[in-house]
């Protein structure tokens, strides 16, 4: 037992020596969470999250006034163009605007033709990275909280987290709608083209964004013609009495469960029996596929109208069958649907005919002016291992052996 209880002392008197050597040397504040197993003497086991309260100069980062909120009078716009040098190209960063929400900020490379200035502090605007805004969700005004931002801003750092907000099969979903619409709605597409069967047959290959030439045209875009027609839909659904009576049984454990996901809380009444009209089988019944359509269609219906026309995201797919790989392409205006899958399957968003953009600029002090609140790609990778080392450390006791638990 002495041994025993001389290794806990020894590792006590180490992770005080760590805290000090974090405080003192390091210029860390540190706070966390230590816990310590002890079973019948049997058992050592400790837990450390270290998080640092600066980062970069002195700026807080942004994950942490994501969640408390952005404090408007202490960004320190000088020090933030001394530390951002370049933009990544594709997805550069995001940021928070009072008008526009929650914007990501996709960069289409340098304009090689313009001159260049041997000033470093010129270069980068002579050089021009052309940016252009793109809105991910219009809530968010002043901090990130939205779950499409959520989403987006924890996929950019790595994390995959929002799978209730962009299922795994989201791109297969994408294809399946694509390829059914293509055909007219046959049957014989519906039988051929289904989630399952191309689920594990698909990839990302190219994501482009272009200008949407029409702000008015909906066509390219499915979920668009979804919210404009559910109405319609509603109505073509053949309804009986006893059908009708189903629904009215369902409806609430089906608003109850809505209501507890994320970005839904605030669906009213009228539209969740709107979608279980339309979604619900012939008896009334709801089973998986039909409440996933009725909470991408509360989705849809609870998203606000953009201030400016969304861009068009081509995502081109690479499909493996018994002839080879072909490819297809689908377009969605859907910021958070393009950006995300994108991000998920690292594939860098290209931006075509980046001067028709209505609201691109060109260079790093121009973006600052324009979002003082904007955080780098990068920076939000710092960000995330923070929280990935955190997340592990939850469930770190339900690793342990029955035998070795409180």
């Amino acid at each position: 037992m002495a041994p025993m209880f001389s290794i806990q002392v020894t590792s006590i008197f180490l992770i005080i020596t760590v805290f000090y050597w974090l405080d003192h040397v390091k210029g860390f504040t540190v706070s966390g969470t230590i816990r310590t197993v002890i079973d019948s003497g049997r058992y050592f086991s400790c837990q450390i999250l270290v998080r640092p309260t600066t980062y970069l100069g002195e700026k807080p980062s942004w994950l942490d006034n994501a969640m408390e909120g952005i404090d408007k009078g202490g960004e320190d716009t000088n020090s933030n163009k001394n530390e951002i040098q370049d933009l990544q190209p594709g997805i550069a960063g995001f940021a928070v605007d009072p008008d526009l929400g929650c914007v990501s900020i996709l960069v289409g490379g340098n304009d090689d033709d313009q001159d260049k200035d041997d000033n470093d502090n010129n270069k980068q605007q002579q050089r021009g990275q052309y940016w252009v805004p793109v809105v991910v969700s219009p809530v968010d005004k002043d901090r990130i909280k939205s779950p499409e931002a959520l989403t987006c801003v924890q996929l950019a750092g790595g994390l995959d987290l929002g799978t209730a907000i962009l299922p795994p099969d989201s791109l297969a979903k994408l294809v399946v709608d694509h390829k059914i619409d293509e055909h007219d709605g046959s049957d014989e597409a519906i039988e051929r083209y289904t989630v399952n069967s191309l689920r594990s047959r698909i990839s990302l290959s190219k994501v482009t964004m272009i200008p949407n030439p029409d702000s008015n045209d909906e066509s390219n875009d499915l979920s668009i013609k979804k919210k404009k027609n559910i109405d319609e839909e509603e109505q073509n659904v053949p309804t009986t009495p006893e059908r009708e009576q189903s629904i009215q049984d369902t409806f609430p454990k089906v608003e109850k469960a809505v209501k507890s996901l994320p970005g839904l809380e605030e669906s009213t009444t009228d539209s969740v029996l709107k979608a279980m009209r339309c979604y619900s089988d012939s008896k009334g019944m709801i089973d998986r596929k039909a409440f996933s359509s009725i909470l991408d269609a509360l989705r849809i219906s609870n998203t606000p109208s953009l201030t400016s026309p969304s861009p068009i995201f081509q995502l081109e797919v690479s499909i493996i069958d018994e002839d080879g790989i072909s490819q297809v392409v689908v377009n969605t205006t859907n910021a958070m649907i393009g950006l995300g899958l994108a991000m998920r399957y690292k594939v860098i968003v290209q931006v075509e005919e980046k001067d028709n953009h209505k609201q691109g600029e060109k260079g790093v002090d121009a973006l600052l002016e324009r979002f003082p609140a904007f955080r780098p790609i990068q920076e939000l990778n710092e960000d995330s291992k923070i929280m990935d080392g955190f997340i592990p450390s939850m469930y770190g006791k339900a690793r342990l052996d029955n035998d070795m638990k409180e």
